[in-house]
């Protein structure tokens, strides 16, 4: 045996020897180090991964992200995008197991509704077509928001007539579907409803209704005027009361060191307003006031050129039988109560001028 192995080990001692080996030995340890390098980045190259769903809400990444993990497929999420990806050989797999468990389940858009209209469609229809496009992209919305899993809405626009005198007010209902254990603030409501109110003409923010899943009216609160000044009061005392712990817990700090100080503070805030209305009289800037009253009347008599023929009235004739007729010149008014003055002629001889 040991010969035998002396006989290998002396044959390949003069295989390395020979000028021929010694000539080629760069050209095949190069080759060999290429050969290793390929085998080493093909076992450490990850696959090419595509994105399983664009624009998915975060609700519904979850889903899907879950849903994978426990059929064992490799998903991950993309940290530039934040989109779902999987490698594109499990591409298809992945489609057809999530499609098996009804995810996701994302509402329809809005051009997909009016994609589906044919042609010649009557004006009824087309207005129902438009409000259900409108309704999904609401929807879509108010599911973006965080803590919103899922959302419908729906709109009462009543139709328009010129005919009508009396028209409805177009009203708007949102179905809100929320995380578990998540809840929706009061200033995220008053933001759906004027989501909603902004987006249909004519339509009030009084005549948005929201209901959660557990059958809430969370729209009332905001209506409640007495409700939303009692939640900002309280927001603002319990703001008040972290500045004043920070400026305790940073006095106290330089003096007992870091994470050595806990602090409370309870502050009592009176809210109470008061209204005073007030009249006040000044005896001493009293308005003078006069009335006056003039009242003259001129008789209907004849008049011509000046001179001596103009002086003698003429004959009388049969109309002044009937009566002297009268002129009112003038009425006035000033406020002390007097009678000014009351002239009349009685001078028929006068001569004007």
């Amino acid at each position: 045996m040991l010969p035998a192995i002396r006989s290998s080990f002396k044959q390949a001692d003069n295989f390395y020897r020979q000028p021929a080996f010694q000539r080629a030995l760069p050209s095949i340890a190069a080759a060999l180090v290429a050969i290793v390098g390929l085998i080493v980045y093909v076992a450490i190259q990850t696959p090419d991964r595509t994105t399983l769903f664009a624009s998915l809400s975060e609700g519904e990444k979850a889903r899907v992200f879950d849903a994978l993990k426990n059929n064992g497929m490799d998903v991950q999420i993309d940290p530039a995008t934040g989109e779902l990806t999987v490698p594109v050989d499990d591409y298809h797999n992945a489609k057809l197991n999530l499609a098996a468990q009804g995810i996701p389940m994302q509402a329809p858009t809005g051009s997909s509704a009016l994609n589906d209209m044919p042609m010649g469609t009557s004006r009824s229809v087309e207005a129902l077509k438009i409000k259900q496009s409108l309704e999904y992209e609401l929807a879509r919305s108010i599911t973006e928001i965080e803590s919103v899993t899922n959302a419908r809405v729906h709109l009462a626009i009543p139709e328009r007539s010129a005919f009508a005198r009396n028209t409805q007010e177009p009203s708007a209902s949102v179905f809100i579907e929320l995380a578990s254990g998540r809840t929706l603030s009061s200033t995220q409501v008053e933001a759906i409803v004027n989501l909603v109110s902004s987006s249909v003409p004519n339509l009030a923010k009084s005549k948005v209704s929201i209901v959660d899943q557990a059958g809430r009216l969370l729209s009332n609160s905001i209506e409640d005027a007495a409700s939303t000044a009692s939640e900002l009061q309280f927001q603002y005392r319990m703001r008040i009361e972290d500045i004043y712990r920070a400026r305790v817990e940073r006095l106290l700090t330089p003096i007992v060191g870091p994470g050595n100080v806990s602090s409370q503070v309870n502050i009592d805030i009176d809210f109470t307003t008061l209204e005073v209305t007030e009249d006040r009289v000044l005896p001493d800037n009293v308005l003078l006031s006069q009335q006056k009253s003039v009242d003259e009347q001129v008789a209907n008599r004849a008049r011509g050129i000046p001179g001596s023929v103009g002086n003698t009235p003429p004959a009388q004739s049969n109309f002044d039988a009937i009566g002297d007729e009268t002129d009112a010149i003038g009425n006035g008014v000033d406020a002390a109560g007097e009678a000014d003055a009351e002239r009349q002629a009685d001078d028929p001889n006068v001569v004007p001028g």
